[in-house]
């Protein structure tokens, strides 16, 4: 009597996590805009039919490759990064199509010291150096290109930010 109750148990568990997991899958599958966390970004363009995600080709050797966190919609994109050795999150790379609204990183400045705009590769960037929670640099790149907002965050020197942004902008228009 107990083992067809203890099997009757965990068939209806199986059953009920089952609906569960079709029931979650249902909503991702008929709307694309809702964002979700992706493992690669190759997920994020089979899923999504993106192939219009930006990266910049200069990245510090402290940082770890691939992005340790990947959120993305149709029209919202935001990757965080590592640091190689310590693990913690140095880097977020955000790109939101115009008239989108962007996804909250779990870097942000606290205190801007200064803002200014500046030029990279002949666009204007807006760049806030700026301070973490903790103290430490956390400096804001804000720039538009192609149809997209990009906002890079990066816990480091306003140098490196710099670089990691100028990066991500093709040769002059």
């Amino acid at each position: 009597m107990r083992l067809k109750t203890a099997v009757l148990f965990l068939v209806t568990v199986g059953a009920v996590v089952l609906v569960l997991m079709v029931v979650n899958w249902f909503p991702l599958a008929v709307k694309k805009d809702t964002v979700r966390r992706y493992s690669t970004l190759e997920g994020v363009r089979e899923e999504l039919g993106r192939r219009d995600i930006y990266l910049p080709s200069y990245f510090p050797q402290s940082l770890r490759w691939p992005p340790s966190e990947i959120y993305a919609s149709k029209d919202v994109l935001l990757m965080h990064f590592t640091h190689r050795e310590t693990g913690e999150l140095i880097l977020s790379l955000s790109q939101t199509a115009r008239g989108a609204g962007p996804l909250s990183s779990r870097i942000e400045p606290e205190r801007i010291i200064k803002e200014d705009t500046v030029l990279l590769k002949g666009r204007e960037v807006r760049l806030s150096l700026a301070v973490c929670g903790d103290g430490r640099p956390c400096n804001k790149a804000l720039l538009g290109e192609g149809g997209y907002t990009f906002e890079v965050i990066f816990r480091g020197p306003v140098e490196e930010l710099r670089k990691i942004t100028e990066s991500l902008l093709p040769e002059g228009q």
